[in-house]
């Protein structure tokens, strides 16, 4: 760690985008909850968040993804990064908010 922490473990991820145009946050999130899982299957658990929402938080992930099947993929040994494009692409994203936006 650096700068508060310096020489202490934090047990954390530190990520630096280099270019915000190609990365794809969605894709690298859910890349890198796949590793970790993989990689940790003993300590990787999915603890609950409690909001004002969703009182407790059981299932938070599964609500922000908006589907269950992500959370089951992860805990079956993970995501091929084949299924991580086709899900996360939006080729009509752009067209599809466009009218929306307040500034374009």
């Amino acid at each position: 760690a650096a700068g508060k922490y310096a020489g202490e473990m934090c047990q954390g991820v530190m990520l630096h985008v280099t270019n915000r145009k190609t990365l794809r946050p969605v894709s690298f999130g859910l890349t890198l909850l796949t590793t970790i899982a993989a990689l940790q299957p003993d300590e990787f658990a999915w603890l609950p968040y409690p909001t004002a929402a969703r009182g407790p938080g059981y299932g938070h992930f599964d609500a922000l993804v908006g589907r269950t099947d992500i959370r089951t993929a992860i805990d079956a040994g993970g995501i091929d990064a084949g299924v991580i494009r086709r899900w996360t692409a939006c080729p009509d994203w752009r067209n599809a908010v466009t009218p929306h936006l307040l500034y374009a």
